[in-house]
């Protein structure tokens, strides 16, 4: 009879132990936006042409691409479109909502 008595104290103990552990975990855990919030963002694009058509990758996706074949384009424009309000007014049902036609790059 000491055995099961025993059992069910060292049961009951734990239990409570486990119970006061996840909620004074869950009380500590405190979540916060951040306050510095920027409405830009720097952004470095970076066109590349090459002497020759590439067909195919050389190399293991794994790798960093280091340019190979191909020289930076000076004086090349990129028209960025920001789409956010758009994407989060319904995320799952979100196609995108400009025209591609009218994204215009030169270079």
């Amino acid at each position: 009879m000491k055995k099961t008595i025993a059992k069910k104290v060292l049961t009951l103990t734990s239990t409570i132990l486990m119970t006061l552990l996840m909620v004074l975990g869950f009380n500590g855990t405190r979540v916060q936006a951040d306050t510095n919030d920027t409405t830009t963002q720097n952004v470095v694009l970076t066109k590349y042409g090459f002497e020759k058509d590439v067909t195919a990758i050389d190399r293991a996706t794994d790798q960093i691409w280091t340019g190979d074949g191909a020289k930076p384009l000076q004086g090349v424009d990129f028209t960025i479109y920001n789409v956010t309000a758009n994407y989060w007014a319904s995320p799952k049902d979100y196609k995108g909502s400009f025209d591609s036609t009218s994204v215009v790059a030169t270079g």
